[in-house]
């Protein structure tokens, strides 16, 4: 695997779950289980994810100071994940336009920035061990 695509990996697998949680959404039938989708989906298979993703980018040093930039995305990700499935159902069924909920991509930056930190503290705790 050449270094780009070691590099891009956990953001690809995070695209990849991203879209594959927002797909089931609407492929499936959530009539009386839209709270379990929000529980499982929304408050934790996408922060679990960006928790382990954020952790491997914070690990890795051949992101240098780009790795920086990955907490915007997840936060950005988070926040669309929400709009593009709960907000969006809302805005078709009752012909509205809802403005995005940005605290959540506050919340996902957060998420992202303790799991970098911790990535990049074990990094350093190993580096130092040698």
């Amino acid at each position: 695997m050449t270094l780009f695509h070691r590099k891009a990996a956990p953001i690809v697998i995070y695209s990849i779950v991203w879209l594959i949680a927002i797909s089931a959404f609407w492929l499936a039938d959530l009539s009386g289980d839209a709270m379990a989708y929000s529980l499982l989906v929304i408050y934790l298979l996408l922060p679990a994810t960006t928790l382990t993703m954020s952790y491997l980018i914070g690990h890795d040093d051949r992101w240098g100071k780009m790795k920086w930039v990955a907490p915007v995305f997840f936060g950005e990700m988070y926040m669309l994940a929400e709009y593009f499935t709960f907000s969006l159902a809302n805005m078709l069924a009752n012909e509205t336009i809802n403005a995005p909920e940005f605290t959540m991509v506050l919340t996902g930056m957060v998420i992202s920035l303790v799991a970098m930190g911790l990535g990049a503290f074990v990094q350093t705790r190993l580096r130092r061990e040698k």
